[in-house]
């Protein structure tokens, strides 16, 4: 898991429009050996190895991944999907996920492309070189009742 903290806030006058932007909002993250590439909204962020105040790599426990089990094969999820359990299969306890399921890698960017390397093997060789990160989860917090509310992370 990449945490990137958006070097500017955004700040809007309700919560609700914060979460409502943070939802339409285009993110994405392009990692690569010397740098990250935090793309957001159409602005592109350069985040360098030692900006570590800007990111955090962790990664799951051991003991999640015990918990979790093997993947859910494809005949898997057809079977749930025909006795009408796969979203209560899916978001049961054992696949939720909390910040305690994670580790904080202590290692700095250009480690962490190393371990994903080790991990996945080299990134495409196209254009550019790296690995995209496209899942998004955001936060939301109130900076001061009634006087606006910010986006980050």
């Amino acid at each position: 898991m990449l945490e990137i903290r958006i070097p500017d806030w955004l700040e809007f006058s309700s919560k609700e429009q914060a979460l409502k932007y943070g939802e339409q909002a285009e993110v994405s993250v392009f990692l690569k050996a010397e740098a990250i590439f935090l793309l957001f909204d159409g602005s592109k962020e350069k985040i360098l190895p030692q900006q570590t105040e800007f990111y955090q790599f962790s990664y799951l426990k051991e003991k999640t991944y015990d918990r979790l089990g093997p993947p859910l094969s494809p005949e898997d999820i057809d079977h749930l999907v025909e006795v009408g359990e796969l979203e209560q299969v899916l978001f049961s306890e054992k696949y939720i996920l909390t910040e305690d399921d994670y580790q904080e890698f202590s290692g700095n960017l250009v480690e962490a492309f190393q371990e994903l390397e080790k991990e996945y093997g080299p990134p495409p060789r196209e254009k550019e070189q790296g690995y995209l990160f496209q899942a998004l989860w955001y936060q939301a917090e109130e900076l001061n009742p009634g006087e606006g509310d910010c986006f980050g992370d």
